[in-house]
């Protein structure tokens, strides 16, 4: 009587399965279109609401953590730093946030690696000038190992997200101070010739990108 119990358990299991499984799928997929088109066509407020609810049908995806971010990223941007600063500073923290979830989700991938280091980094030149320096190394150290791992994701507008992490390296190696004190005490340094050589690459995966070509 058990084993027949048991049988018809596990049947009724993978049947339950067999219905859920492409169902899950295609919601997921409809709401990560949805997040991708409100990015392109810049609503981010209704891009990190469609991020949101492909999360809750699959709280497992990196990549819909790391759009997530980045819409984050997008409208702190365009938040007045005097006016609201402390809410800026929030916002660059959530970012950090939902980036440690997609890494908890997926550590071979680089995105959240990535998102990671800009929400590092933005909070900490949000905050002034010392908290940038001590948190440099942090943000250097994510953006190598987002490179390192990679990524080959494409927007819909064919930007690569790899290539604004290139980028996004030259610009910190042309801007880090080279003062020797600097590397000793926070243990950065800036170096021009990783900066040319991160452009470079930016630019061989992202040649039409305006951003990247003026860097």
């Amino acid at each position: 009587m058990m084993k027949t119990t048991l049988t018809i358990i596990l049947t009724l299991t993978f049947i339950a399965a067999l219905h859920s499984g492409p169902n899950k799928t295609e919601e997921f997929k409809k709401f990560f279109v949805l997040a991708e088109k409100f990015w392109v066509d810049g609503d981010y407020e209704k891009s990190m609401k469609a991020g949101l609810d492909a999360l809750k049908v699959n709280p497992a995806d990196h990549l819909a953590y790391a759009f997530v971010c980045l819409n984050y990223f997008e409208i702190a941007e365009l938040m007045d730093s005097q006016k609201y600063e402390d809410e800026k500073i929030r916002m660059y923290e959530t970012i950090i946030e939902y980036a440690n979830k997609g890494i908890q989700a997926n550590t071979v991938s680089g995105e959240c690696y990535f998102m990671r280091g800009i929400g590092v980094g933005r909070r900490s030149t949000t905050v002034g000038v010392f908290s940038s320096l001590y948190h440099a190394g942090n943000v250097e150290e994510d953006w190598l190992k987002a490179v390192d791992l990679g990524s080959k994701y494409v927007a819909p507008n064919g930007e690569r997200l790899l290539a604004y992490n290139y980028s996004a390296l030259s610009v910190f190696y042309r801007l880090c101070p080279t003062f020797f004190l600097i590397r000793i005490v926070y243990g950065i340094h800036g170096d021009l010739d990783k900066s040319v050589e991160y452009g470079k690459k930016a630019f061989d995966l992202s040649p039409d990108s305006i951003p990247i070509v003026k860097e």
